[in-house]
């Protein structure tokens, strides 16, 4: 609790503590101590601040060190990586980045957290960023590159088309009950979702639709699925629940293709035509035209 009396974290009330600083722990990763070494590397920090309760500027000052020692590359560890190996690599991708500067923050009182998309939603590969509490929203960054105020998670392709997200999730430390692991734990689930510590924000970030994929006779299953096309493959990115009429999916980013199907045994198994849901949030099935034929 020795985070909390830093002037820049005095104004966070329990919940925002116990949520955003004082887990130990931030993935499946074997847990060990990392407060201290954070604690201590940053301890002067204070002196050089022009406003000591801005946390903003903390999170600055911290990012602008950690640049100078942890850097991007592509590897890509098999299992969750802890405080120590991370300290000892000095290197990661998005992933490592964000949960190291998570680390750092959280020592230091900063009410910090790991936001990502799952996969793009038109171009290859998936992201992950970190995002700061300030007031009543979060304010992105990009833990070890880029600071808050000045990162913009779409980036820009190029062309200056800009990457779209169909969905954005926060890992948590807490369970969230409402995830299919916990509603339906007899159910084989797609690797995405074989964890309930992770929150739905796409709302927080993007316009989103909600809507309903009608049911089609035999089909089973208590849960359908949201795939988006990245890397030459549909990948599954939201899940919807099974109801009397259809599955039901919330808070979908816009103007977006997706291809709804279900799950079993590893497989996907597409249940209907791909669907646009456009800029406004109309939902539109994209059907071919069978009596027309282009070469």
């Amino acid at each position: 609790f020795k985070a909390w009396e830093y002037p820049w974290a005095r104004h966070l009330s329990f919940d925002e503590f116990s949520t955003y600083v004082l887990p130990y722990k931030l993935k499946d990763e074997q847990p060990v101590e990392w407060r201290s070494y954070f604690q201590q590397r940053y301890s002067h920090l204070i002196d050089d601040m022009e406003n000591k309760s801005s946390p903003v500027e903390m999170c600055k000052l911290i990012n602008q060190d950690l640049k100078t020692w942890f850097y991007f590359s592509k590897i890509a560890p098999k299992y969750d990586l802890n405080f120590n190996e991370l300290l000892q690599l000095r290197a990661g991708g998005c992933p490592e980045e964000v949960q190291l500067a998570t680390y750092a923050m959280r020592a230091m009182g900063l009410p910090v957290v790991m936001d990502g998309v799952p996969m793009w939603a038109n171009r290859n590969s998936r992201h992950d960023w970190n995002a700061i509490l300030i007031g009543n929203q979060f304010i992105p960054f990009l833990g070890t590159e880029i600071d808050p105020g000045i990162y913009k998670v779409e980036g820009a392709l190029p062309g200056n088309i800009k990457a779209k997200r169909a969905k954005v999730y926060r890992r948590c430390f807490s369970i969230n009950s409402e995830s299919p692991i916990e509603l339906y734990p007899d159910t084989d689930l797609p690797d995405l979702f074989n964890t309930s510590k992770y929150l739905d924000v796409t709302a927080s970030y993007i316009p989103v639709q909600s809507f309903q994929i009608p049911l089609r006779k035999g089909l089973s299953g208590q849960t359908g699925y949201l795939a988006v096309f990245n890397n030459q493959d549909w990948r599954i990115i939201d899940w919807g629940r099974r109801g009397k009429n259809g599955f039901a999916f919330k808070d979908v980013g816009r103007d977006v293709v997706y291809l709804p199907v279900l799950y079993d045994e590893g497989e996907m198994h597409p249940i209907g035509h791909p669907i646009l849901v456009n800029k406004l949030g109309k939902v539109e099935i994209i059907q071919p035209d069978y009596h027309v034929n282009k070469r």
